[in-house]
């Protein structure tokens, strides 16, 4: 009399690529919720999952350019700030370095926290950035979903 699956058992979150539990209504990684009806495949259309990937791409896009928006700036002034006694641009370009991060983070499909590690240790970034990107292989699962629906991407 098994009802349902054994409550150790895992699966592989469609959002950030990691494994959850099997019984999990949301992601503990990228805290994303699961609509079961949705992840059948008998609900997934072509038109759905092209606005799924447009919507991961809009939002990669946006913390990529908010990252180095950020970032940058912060750079420079850090930078900068070395030329003379300017610790409170110093300050400034060292937040916009860490708002940076985060959306770098973001970008890579992880915590917004990751990007602490951008600001608290110098090799942090370069940890961050070579992580698996979760975000990159739900984007190559969508586009290899509708290639297999016949639509294009």
């Amino acid at each position: 009399m098994n009802e349902g699956p054994a409550p150790t058992e895992r699966r592989r979150c469609r959002f950030c690529g990691e494994e959850v539990l099997v019984v999990a209504k949301k992601c503990k990684h990228c805290g994303e919720f699961f609509d079961e009806a949705a992840s059948s495949p008998s609900h997934l259309d072509a038109e759905a999952l092209q606005r799924e990937l447009q919507e991961i791409r809009r939002r990669r896009k946006s913390n990529e350019l908010l990252g180095l928006a950020c970032g940058l700036p912060g750079i420079a002034l850090v930078a900068w700030s070395a030329f003379g006694d300017f610790r409170a641009l110093a300050l400034i370009g060292l937040l916009l370095i860490t708002a940076g991060s985060v959306f770098i983070a973001k970008h890579k499909g992880r915590h917004p926290l990751w990007g602490l590690t951008g600001f608290l240790f110098p090799l942090g970034l370069f940890l961050l950035l070579g992580l698996r990107d979760p975000v990159a292989i739900r984007i190559e699962t969508l586009k290899e979903m509708l290639r297999k629906s016949g639509a294009p991407d």
